[in-house]
């Protein structure tokens, strides 16, 4: 008797299948940990941290799956024959991305290591056994901020996302310092790591954080803008010699005067100008423009305000209550400088140093955070 084996020709296919499948996957893998490398190397060269591993397996994965939706949409399958809606195209999925999620984790780990390595970068971490030996040596200590950072007067609030980031975090900084070289060194490294413009640090004993306070910078020209005059955008060819507050006269393309203003900023061909409120409404949007600087008396008001906005310093408003410590204060007394008093009603601004201050008074006074938020 003859026995006929069956063909084995779909063992074949299978075979040649899963042949492509894992190229495909080992491929993928292979390009996402480059991709991810690449990131975390310009990411420690441009900026000396390292790179996230969520922004890794993002970036990592972007290119993989681009390709993986063109070749659904343009061939209608993963790897022929299989179709897309199959067992074997979700096995080849589920595998592309989990090697894709490895290599990107490998990638990134390869690409800052040789990062440091290239711009000579130390790495220690806070919990790391060499920062426990820089602080068994007495070369470093440890602080832990505040578990709950409170907001910063005058400014704008910081993202709930970077309060739980700074939230009981622990810092490693010199021994040996002052308490105003901590402070000065805290601040730096805050507003440098984190984004935040502003912190205010209160010390307790022994160096310990007792309260921190951050904020923001506002931004816009809106608090610079005066009384009766509106910041507009005009397309224009700007003065190579013209700089932030110079008095400008606007032009049309005849020649003719449409407005006079001042120079707030420039933005490429776009030049932001105060003009006095009502005249944006005589520049059209379509039409381009020519300044010229025009002679004008000597006026630092603009490099004030511009100073004022880019300083550290803020403007607090408090009112004082029947029973406040500043009851029955003089003016001169006060933290930071006191520009006006309201009382009654009316307004007195740059009151005399020896003015007394009485329960019911709002008063707007100007200095560092820190300064004003002493008792």
């Amino acid at each position: 008797m003859t026995y006929v084996l069956p063909s084995s020709a779909p063992l074949a296919l299978v075979s040649q299948w899963t042949h492509t499948a894992v190229l495909s996957v080992l491929g993928f893998a292979a390009l996402a940990g480059v991709v991810a490398m690449g990131a975390a190397f310009v990411t420690r060269w441009a900026t000396g941290r390292a790179l996230s591993t969520g922004v890794a397996i993002v970036a990592g994965s972007t290119v993989p799956a681009s390709v993986l939706l063109v070749q659904a949409v343009v061939r209608g399958a993963f790897v022929e024959p299989a179709p897309l809606a199959g067992y074997a195209s979700s096995s080849y999925l589920l595998g592309v991305f989990a090697g894709t999620l490895l290599a990107t984790a490998g990638g990134r780990s390869v690409g800052d290591h040789l990062a440091c390595a290239v711009f000579e970068v130390r790495r220690v971490e806070g919990d790391s056994i060499a920062a426990g030996l820089v602080r068994s040596a007495g070369v470093a200590v440890s602080l832990t901020l505040p578990n709950v950072i409170s907001d910063l007067e005058g400014y704008r609030t910081v993202a709930e996302g970077t309060r739980r980031r700074l939230a009981g975090r622990r810092l490693i900084v010199p021994r040996g310092l002052s308490e105003s070289a901590l402070e000065r060194r805290l601040r730096d490294r805050l507003e440098a790591d984190f984004d935040v413009d502003r912190t205010v640090l209160e010390m307790g004993p022994h160096g310990s954080i007792e309260s921190l306070a951050v904020g923001r910078l506002h931004p816009g020209r809106s608090p610079t803008v005066p009384p009766g005059m509106e910041a507009v955008a005009i397309d224009s060819d700007v003065p190579a010699a013209a700089s932030d507050g110079d008095p400008l006269e606007v032009r049309d393309e005849d020649g003719h005067l449409v407005a006079t203003g001042v120079l707030c900023g420039v933005d490429g061909p776009t030049a932001t100008v105060l003009v006095e409120a009502g005249v944006t409404a005589d520049l059209e949007d379509e039409h381009r423009y020519r300044l010229a600087i025009r002679a004008a008396a000597p006026d630092d008001g603009r490099e004030l305000v511009r100073r004022i906005q880019r300083a550290s310093e803020t403007i607090s408003t408090r009112t004082v209550e029947i029973g406040d410590d500043l009851e029955g204060e003089f003016v001169e007394w006060v933290p930071g400088t006191v520009l006006v008093i309201e009382r009654d009603g009316d307004l007195h601004p740059f009151p005399a140093g020896r003015e007394p201050i009485r329960a019911g008074d709002r008063i707007h006074a100007f200095g560092a955070p820190e300064e004003l938020a002493a008792p």
